[in-house]
């Protein structure tokens, strides 16, 4: 087993324990559905972390081929985002078997700040990342001003707001999505 498929296993895992949780999670929710007032924002959200997980899976191989995982430390560093992702997936639905109803609105804004904190921390372990793997300031700037702003969705109660930025966040992850190539070289 070469070094590149030992780490890949580690990822692997990584985020299947994330798909797993999001897809348990729904299906919990959808098991409850009579006490459950569904609501849209939290789903988006879990769509947007979902797409997070799947792309993550393809970007991995590139941050694990570069000679910053050749220290315990550099492969920590290259699994930043990773780690902080898989606590995304496990915050975004709830997981509570509990008999009671349960507002999947009143949820999402009762969990704002931690998932939206978390969401931050991700962007900035890519600015981090991409640092550590030698690039420039002004490639991974982007991650940092995403980092800011959905910082702000943390205190922001303002319901028309998160609408507003989650609506901008889908549409980016379609257009990301739609005009990326995966290449399994």
């Amino acid at each position: 087993m070469s070094k590149l498929e030992f780490l890949l296993a580690f990822v692997a895992i990584m985020i299947a324990l994330g798909v797993t949780d999001l897809l348990y999670s729904l299906h919990r929710l959808i098991r409850r559905r009579e006490q459950i007032i569904w609501h849209w924002l939290a789903m988006a959200w879990a769509v947007h972390v979902l797409l997070l997980l799947v792309n993550s899976w393809y970007g991995v191989t590139a941050s694990l081929e570069h000679p910053i995982v050749d220290t315990s430390l550099g492969f920590v560093i290259s699994q930043l985002p990773v780690l902080v992702l898989l606590l995304m997936a496990l915050a975004i639905l709830p997981d509570s078997s509990a008999k009671q109803e349960l507002d999947l609105k009143e949820w999402y804004f009762s969990q704002r700040r931690y998932f939206f904190v978390l969401h931050s921390l991700f962007g900035v372990s890519l600015v981090v990342l991409g640092l550590a793997m030698g690039g420039q300031l002004v490639g991974v700037l982007p991650f940092g001003l995403l980092a800011v702003l959905l910082l702000t969705l943390a205190f922001a109660k303002n319901y028309i707001y998160h609408v507003v930025i989650t609506i901008l966040i889908l549409l980016s992850d379609l257009f990301f999505l739609s005009n990326q190539s995966i290449s399994l070289n």
